[in-house]
Formats: C-alpha cells, structure tokens, sequence
C-alpha cells in the first residue's frame, strides 16, 4: 500500500483539499489511510474515496452503496475509470510496436502518453461543458418522469435517500452482530475451544507419561525411535496449544470484566455445568440463525444488484423457472 499512499499525499501536496479520489479498492484503502502517516492531512484536506464505475459493481451491494460514484453527492457524471480508458487505447500501441527494437519500442510508448496527456488537457474545456450539458439534459428529462412517480407512489424526495440508507442498514444488521452477542458467542466459543485443547492435552500427557514409564521398566528394547519422537510432539504442541488458549481466555475475561457479572455467572464454567451446556446449544441454534441471516444477505443482496441493472425475472417463464439441461 506504499505507492497508494505516496501518490494521495502528492495529490494533497499538489492539488490541496477537497479532493475526490477514485481507486479501485477504495473501500479497503481508507483504513490504511486512516492509520497512516498521512491520515490527519488526509482528513484536513477533506479528501474523499471513491471506487470507479467499472470495478464497483464488482463489490458487494453494501460496499455500492457507500463507495459507488451512483450513490455519492459530488462526483457528477465522472466514472472515475480513465485510467482504463487510457489503457484501452494504448492498446493500439501493440500493432507497432511488437516487433519494434526496444529503443524505439520505449520511443513510441513514450510519444504515445506525451501526446495524450497533451490531448487531454487540450480538451479538457470542451468536456467539462459536454459534462455540463449533460448534466442539464438528464435533469430536464428525468425531473417530469420523477414527479409523475412521486406522484403515484406519494413519495417525497427524502424518501428516496432514506431509502437508500434503509437498504444498507439492512444490509450491515445481518451482516454485525451486536458487541454484546458477539461477547457471548466469543465466550462460549472460547470455552469450548479450551475444554477441548484440555481433553487433547490430557490425552497426550497420558500416552507421553505410558511412554516414559515403559521405557524406564523395559529399557532401550522398548525404545521406537519414530513413534517416541511423535508422542513427545504430539505432547508439546498440546501443551503449548491449551497455553495459548488459556491467555486468550484470560485476556477476554480482562478486556470484558463486566461480561460475567452482567450475566451472573459467578463461577466460571466446566464442561460438565448445565449452563454451559446450555450455552454450547444455544451457540449451535445461533450460529444456523447466523448461516440463514448470511444467505438472506446474499440473496437479497443479489436481488437488488438485478433490480437495478434490469435483469431481475431472468430464468423465469410465466412465474416457474425454466429448465436447465
């Protein structure tokens, strides 16, 4: 992520603020963004992400929603995909240069870009005014056919941004749990993770404790070099294994003291208790609810992301679906 965050801070360096940057992982990069050394110019510049037409209805409809140039104020008719437009017409450059010696392979390469960097700021005028007219033309068009909906549907202009964050909170509830579910699925998870290392490492010290009295009574003619060596593996990566477990039960009993008590649980559990049974089946029942919520996610999801490209009822004839052979 290095040359990301070099080239956003020429950008800011070069441009200054209110900066509407388009990448094509944009979703992902505002986190590293946001941690890096860049992060605090980057918010006072007020710059903005984006990911490109193109590559944007190649993510999930939750990330369209907030990343999407066709749900963000400010981005007009950009489509934020030059760069493959550019790449599209460079294209042409294989004809000529394919058998071309490298000098001049690296000449016309060069000459090509030279010239449309110069094109582009040559035209760059005339297409903020079709930009413009464009704009108009789409507003004077649409704005009729909208109000004759609106009118049907009795729906106002809020209606329409709210539905738009109706969806993605919809979207983002099925897709996060609430900080105290989570708590209590990571706590009954982590248990049952820590009785089973427990059982595993019970079982290894039995078979390494059999293995060493063994060879203390009968001596070297008992000793199997390879299965010896894989007894004493088996125990120590058990050993360490429950180690591990048992810091990462006490570093969440630490981080979420109060968890216990808001849900009185005065002593902590065994794998005998009732409650923690109970807890294990609940956790069971929970993580199908959770397997259902996800498919919803992904089916709604789909159905939205059809909807508004216009293929929604493909596959359908006279309401059954049709037959694939």
């Amino acid at each position: 992520m290095k040359y990301p965050l070099a080239i956003t801070n020429w950008l800011i360096d070069m441009y200054g603020t209110n900066i509407m940057l388009g990448y094509d992982i944009m979703c992902a990069f505002s986190i590293t963004l946001e941690r890096s050394s860049i992060g605090k110019k980057a918010r006072d510049a007020n710059l903005k992400g984006i990911v490109p037409s193109f590559h944007g209805y190649a993510h999930n409809r939750a990330c369209q929603l907030e990343w999407h140039p066709l749900y963000t104020n400010g981005v007009g008719l950009e489509d934020f995909e030059e760069c493959e437009h550019t790449l599209s017409q460079s294209n042409q450059l294989a004809a000529v240069t394919r058998l071309a010696t490298p000098y001049h392979r690296h000449q016309q390469i060069n000459e090509f870009f030279l010239h449309h960097d110069q094109d582009k700021y040559v035209m760059s005028a005339d297409f903020i005014y079709h930009n413009y007219r464009q704009a108009l033309e789409t507003i004077c068009s649409s704005q009729a056919e909208l109000s004759i909906l609106s009118e049907n549907l009795h729906l106002e202009s809020h209606d329409y941004e709210n539905y738009i964050s109706d969806e993605l909170e919809y979207l983002n509830t099925l897709k996060e749990e609430r900080p105290s579910v989570d708590n209590g699925q990571e706590y009954v998870t982590l248990f049952e993770k820590l009785f089973k290392a427990k059982e595993e490492s019970f079982k290894a010290t039995t078979a390494y404790e059999e293995l060493v009295c063994n060879i203390q009574v009968q001596g070297e003619q008992f000793r199997n070099v390879g299965e010896s060596k894989k007894i004493k593996t088996h125990y120590r990566v058990t050993w360490k294994q429950l180690q591990v477990i048992e810091e990462e039960v006490l570093r969440f009993c630490y981080s979420c003291r109060g968890f216990e008590g808001d849900h009185l649980i005065e002593t902590r559990w065994t794998s005998e208790m009732p409650e923690y049974q109970n807890a294990v089946r609940e956790s069971t029942r929970h993580k199908y609810s959770r397997a259902v919520d996800e498919l919803e996610r992904l089916v709604v999801q789909r159905l939205l992301e059809m909807a508004k490209l216009g293929i929604a009822g493909i596959g359908m004839l006279s309401g059954s679906f049709l037959p694939i052979l």
